[in-house]
């Protein structure tokens, strides 16, 4: 039944992890960018919210644990990209 429940709660809202790495544009965070939406919409941090191209899931409380799981699994993807990123073309760091 808790399942079936977390299943429902998933497939009404989405996973935060897959729109936000869907939408990204060069501008916005992609390191475990899932997780930090659905904390800054449990937050109701809405300057937080506005990094991304998305809108926040409707249960970021259900949809937390699945995004950080697929944020983890996701890191060696989104890991290589965020450090050049944050290397070559963050102008902080000249």
């Amino acid at each position: 039944m808790c399942f079936l429940v977390v299943f429902l709660g998933l497939s009404t809202s989405g996973c935060s992890t897959y729109r936000t790495l869907e939408t990204a544009t060069p501008d916005s965070p992609i390191l475990f960018s899932g997780t930090r939406m659905n904390i800054n919409a449990i937050r109701k941090n809405s300057l937080g919210l506005r990094q991304f191209n998305t809108r926040p899931p409707r249960y970021p409380w259900l949809d937390l644990p699945a995004s950080l799981m697929l944020d983890i699994i996701m890191l060696t993807v989104t890991g290589g990209p965020a450090a050049c990123h944050a290397l070559f073309e963050n102008p902080r760091s000249r």
